[in-house]
């Protein structure tokens, strides 16, 4: 060993150095450290995506400034084959992706996993899904689809071109068609859902960490840019922690374009709470923050398909009301808010829930408290059944979609539409209203 290096032996020093610069994402030192463990240390074998290093040429000089993507004479080339079994066969560790360090999954129980809405995982097969609600069975993670490998795609990450899937029975057409291993029955919801087996999953993306990796960047596009901006009024006018704020959507996974939608994620109940009054204010007195206008409602009603369930008057004054949707520095943002892991308190299986077709009602809202959640959900009394099972009589709204979040007040006298379930849940049980995930399924208020 060279003279200088630490007293370590080998280079181990180097190793735990290295993984703590990239967690606390100090890009600088870690580039440092990477060309120093080029040519000051003894070839050591490693998993994942960091191949084995090897002692330099001593003949043949090395370039100071190399093209990443141009092979490394000095390291053992892989064969393509090579590549796609090490891809297949890895086991938990941390890789790099771009400028984000995510956490490999192979073999792992849920429990560990902790998967949560806002999250997306990535496949073996390069597909991306989307993580839905909080709770999930032992051996793989509730998710749909969103992207996937499509020569026609218009985005673009790797070499390789995506195309997006937004509407959900067309999501569930193209997975039952091309991938239908991810389909499954549950038992516990009682249907046929989306979910990624566990030892499918090749990365889980984190929201948090994401943002963290965007805002120690320096070479930022413009997305990026105003994401890491919004965030930090939002922290500034809130005064939520950085730690309790993530990134989601296209921009978590590296698949976003200019035009793409800022979605920002904020964890906890009283965050939700905090983050709603800021952005009442930010939209009063910031000049880049904007409610929605008509032109920006007539597309969000066409995107959504909402044509099929309300009219677009009854859309344009629910939508008017919200501040978790709007504009940005000309970028729409979305903003979901999530249960910190410490409030949920429910696991996979305490309750089981049995369909019992569709149903509408008319109610009063007698408790909003989780209005502002994904999943979000709306006690009822007073409830009227229009069509359904008279007799059942939903006490509660439940959606797991953000856009019925934020939706109406406790109070209001609202309609609803959707899918009607019985809940067991130990001896007791109850009837509730799922709405999100039908063609006509809405909840809104009567004027």
């Amino acid at each position: 060993m060279r003279a200088g290096l630490p007293k370590e032996s080998g280079c181990v020093w180097y190793w735990n150095r290295l993984h703590s610069t990239i967690f606390t994402g100090n890009k600088r030192e870690t580039g440092t450290l990477l060309r120093r463990l080029r040519t000051e240390t003894t070839p050591i074998q490693v998993s994942g995506r960091i191949r084995p290093l090897a002692q330099p040429d001593q003949t043949t000089p090395q370039p100071k400034h190399r093209n990443p993507r141009t092979p490394n004479p000095s390291l053992p080339q892989e064969t393509t084959t090579q590549r796609r079994e090490n891809r297949n066969s890895r086991t938990p560790s941390e890789i790099i992706m771009g400028n984000h360090s995510v956490q490999t999954v192979s073999s792992v129980s849920l429990p560990h996993l902790r998967a949560r809405e806002g999250d997306f995982v990535e496949t073996s097969d390069d597909l991306f899904f989307d993580v839905k609600g909080l709770l999930h069975p032992s051996d793989r993670v509730v998710a749909y689809l969103r992207y996937y490998p499509d020569g026609r795609g218009t985005r673009l990450r790797g070499g390789v071109r995506y195309a997006k899937v937004y509407e959900l029975p067309r999501r569930r057409l193209l997975v039952k068609k091309r991938w239908p291993q991810y389909l499954y029955c549950d038992e516990i919801q009682g249907r046929d859902l989306q979910g990624v087996p566990v030892n499918s999953i090749r990365v889980l993306h984190l929201p948090q960490r994401r943002l963290r990796a965007i805002l120690n960047s320096r070479h930022r596009d413009s997305l990026e840019a105003s994401a890491a901006r919004l965030v930090k009024e939002l922290t500034c006018k809130s005064g939520i922690s950085l730690t309790k704020f993530g990134i989601s959507g296209s921009l978590l996974v590296g698949l976003h374009r200019p035009d793409s939608d800022t979605d920002i994620i904020v964890y906890g109940m009283e965050s939700a709470k905090r983050i709603q009054q800021a952005l009442f204010a930010l939209l009063e007195e910031d000049r880049h923050f904007h409610k929605y206008g008509d032109r920006d409602l007539r597309r969000l009603y066409a995107k959504r398909g909402m044509q099929h369930a309300i009219t677009f008057r009854d859309f344009e004054l629910q939508e008017r009301r919200k501040v978790l949707q709007g504009k940005f520095m000309s970028h729409d943002y979305f903003i979901r808010c999530i249960k910190d892991w410490a409030e949920i308190s429910e696991r996979y299986g305490d309750e089981r829930c049995i369909p019992l077709g569709n149903c509408s009602v008319s109610a009063e809202v007698s408790d909003d408290t989780e209005c502002l959640l994904t999943p979000c959900r709306y006690t009822l009394r007073e409830v009227k059944v229009l069509t359904g099972h008279a007799r059942h009589k939903p006490g509660e709204v439940v959606s797991f979609r953000g856009r019925f979040s934020e939706q109406v007040r406790s109070g209001e006298r609202v309609f609803a539409r959707g899918r009607l379930e019985l809940v067991r849940s130990g001896r007791s049980r109850y009837f509730r209203l799922v709405v999100g995930e039908g063609r006509t399924d809405i909840l809104r208020t009567i004027w």
